[in-house]
């Protein structure tokens, strides 16, 4: 238990250096943030990117919602996809099979 809490005040002080520093002894300051490196900075997902991943999310909750044996909240769920994806996008195009299995497709 000793080793928990001395390790939990070198984390604790560590962190504190990080974020405030000080002049010889004068007050301590909180530091900037440093400048962001655009370069190397992360991408941002595309448009596209973001409306697969939620095209994506509902389309696993429908195939969840299917599997227990919820068909109905299934289908709004690949109606739902259908409406906001793309005509030609990949959950779009899985959503109709989905459908037309059920009955439902165009």
């Amino acid at each position: 238990m000793r080793i928990v809490a001395t390790l939990a005040a070198v984390i604790l002080s560590t962190a504190a250096g990080i974020f405030w520093y000080g002049n010889s002894g004068e007050e301590s300051q909180p530091a900037t943030e440093p400048e962001r490196d655009v370069a190397n900075a992360p991408a941002r997902p595309t448009s596209k990117e973001s409306l697969e991943q939620r095209m994506k999310s509902i389309y696993q909750d429908s195939v969840i919602e299917e599997g227990m044996g919820s068909i109905a909240s299934a289908k709004q769920k690949w109606k739902m996809i259908i409406a906001q994806d793309l005509p030609k996008g990949k959950y779009s195009i899985m959503a109709r099979g989905k459908l037309k299995k059920y009955g439902d497709g165009p």
